[in-house]
């Protein structure tokens, strides 16, 4: 799997193949940050062939702090990708438990 080494890049068909392996949609969000093109690409929600699960996984591209200040916002891109949770998704954790 090369996408799975340092310094190399992923796209919307591994989110494809993730989807179904999961058997859930993923939700693709791409911010409001460089080009238009990405966003219009980026953010979809990808259906798997055969789905499982009522509940759609939410990915946010983002970057870290020290790649978004090497470019300017306009030319703005992803490095990496993080979970969206909304507040149905949280659990309440007795401290017991940890």
């Amino acid at each position: 799997m090369k996408v799975a080494h340092n310094a190399t890049y992923m796209g919307m068909w591994q989110f494809l193949a993730a989807a179904n392996v999961i058997g859930s949609p993923i939700f693709s969000v791409y911010p409001d940050s460089g080009s238009e093109v990405y966003r219009i690409f980026f953010t979809r929600k990808l259906l798997p062939r055969n789905v499982t699960s009522s509940h759609t996984v939410t990915l946010l591209w983002s970057a870290t702090i020290e790649h978004s200040n090497m470019m300017p916002k306009a030319n703005w891109t992803a490095n990496h990708v993080v979970p969206m949770m909304g507040l149905g998704d949280l659990v309440e954790i007795d401290s017991d438990q940890i």
